[in-house]
């Protein structure tokens, strides 16, 4: 099974330009031998660039919005313990 929490990280670091050379090349590797691979790091990197652009703009996230994703995280950190 995948360990997606472990995937997002090292991705996070390979974008991030945290991990040595010999690791980026296995995932660049990986990467244009596997579709999927390739869809799920395109989609991340995409992710990462429409992220960044929306920091650079102040958005104001209506009260319910909070209190809806506020609720949602209590019940799911509850699953895990």
């Amino acid at each position: 099974m995948i360990d997606f929490e472990k995937l997002f990280e090292l991705l996070s670091d390979y974008f991030d330009e945290e991990l040595e050379d010999d690791i980026c090349a296995e995932i660049d590797e990986l990467v244009s031998e596997d579709f999927c691979s390739g869809v799920l790091f395109n989609t991340f990197a995409k992710t990462i660039e429409l992220c960044g652009e929306i920091e650079a703009e102040e958005i104001e996230v209506p009260e319910e919005v909070h209190v809806r994703l506020y609720e949602f995280l209590e019940i799911e950190i509850r699953k895990r313990r």
